[in-house]
């Protein structure tokens, strides 16, 4: 649980962040926006306008994830099964204790991030331990971090304990996600947040050897019948 002096100071920064948001949001090398992006469907389902300011609970929404390590570590065990007899039900009734937070992260993402495609560099996410992966493209059903940064990552896989994914948006149209380097207490960590994101596994790093997975990937694609971008202008 969150101690009341932790939050005391979140909501302090975030308030103050909101009165210059303009200034860090869209600025440098962010790229994000302090104004809702154009959607179609979104902003009607949202009820966010094109054009509106990023609200301060979105802003405070974003520091209680990238501020803390246990916190959103916390929220994603309970957004899961937490064994094999956990019912639907039991995951609802977890999960309904977090739906103001999980919305607020979703439409900052969507509507006030930006969107990753195969223009941009790779991202990085790493795991403390090692898994078994059924599919070639990660779903990000969650909030999940990932890094511009390796050495970020390799770090948070403890050597070789664990696991680095290297993805790469291979054949994407762009999927959202938000630059938390201008808003979080810890900005060399370089972090991207995705959500709701499908993104394909470019390759995976164990114990300093490096797999290519990308021709996999593709082919998965393929196989699917899932949409690709040809990247030959």
């Amino acid at each position: 649980a969150l101690k009341m002096d932790s939050w005391n100071q979140v909501n302090v920064k975030a308030v103050k962040n909101h009165g210059i948001i303009q200034n860090i949001l869209g600025q440098g090398e962010d790229k994000n926006t302090p104004y809702a992006k154009y959607n179609e469907q979104l902003n009607e389902i949202l009820s966010i306008p094109q054009g509106e300011l990023i609200k301060v609970n979105h802003v405070c929404a974003l520091l209680l994830y990238t501020d803390f390590t246990e916190l959103p570590r916390m929220m994603k065990s309970v957004c899961r099964k937490l064994n094999n007899d956990d019912t639907i039900v039991e995951v609802k009734a977890r999960h309904q204790e977090l739906t103001n937070w999980l919305r607020l992260l979703m439409e900052t993402i969507l509507l006030y991030g930006n969107t990753y495609s195969y223009k941009d560099p790779p991202v990085y996410h790493g795991l403390n331990m090692k898994f078994y992966f059924r599919e070639f493209k990660a779903k990000f059903y969650i909030p999940t971090s990932t890094t511009t940064d390796r050495n970020i990552a390799m770090n948070f896989a403890e050597g070789s304990k664990g696991v680095v994914l290297e993805f790469g948006g291979l054949e994407t149209i762009g999927d959202s996600y938000f630059d938390m380097s201008s808003l979080s207490a810890y900005p060399e960590e370089k972090e991207y947040l995705f959500f709701f994101a499908e993104i394909p596994i470019k390759s995976i790093l164990v114990g300093g050897k490096k797999f290519n997975l990308a021709p996999l990937s593709l082919y998965q694609s393929i196989v699917h019948g899932q949409i690709m971008i040809d990247k030959v202008q």
